[in-house]
């Protein structure tokens, strides 16, 4: 299909986080419903921006955009949690298992 008029590429440098705050505040529910999934997807990169986000897409009033809210705070619960209890396997054998519990 050809464009009507036509077409170019735009370059646009702008962070990641901010690209979701923009998208967290716009107006179409579209927009924000994939913008919380691209917060699921990059959630460890984003620190407690991440925390912030997911809880405005969270209170969203559309159910898609809050379903993905309210899963991007679980999984960053599940992140924190996997980041303070990382065990080391030290041996196995079918009568114990002992592990060790680094932070």
């Amino acid at each position: 299909m050809k464009p009507v008029i036509g077409e170019w590429a735009i370059n646009v440098d702008i962070a990641f986080s901010e690209l979701l705050k923009c998208s967290a505040a716009e107006r179409s529910s579209i927009v924000r419903r994939v913008a919380a999934e691209m917060l699921n997807r990059d959630l460890q990169s984003l620190g407690k921006e991440a925390i912030q986000l997911a809880n405005v897409f969270a209170s969203d009033k559309p159910s898609a955009v809050a379903e993905r809210g309210k899963l991007a705070l679980k999984n960053k619960k599940k992140l924190a949690l996997i980041k303070v209890c990382r065990f080391r396997l030290l041996y196995f054998n079918q009568s114990q298992v002992c592990l060790k519990v680094e932070t």
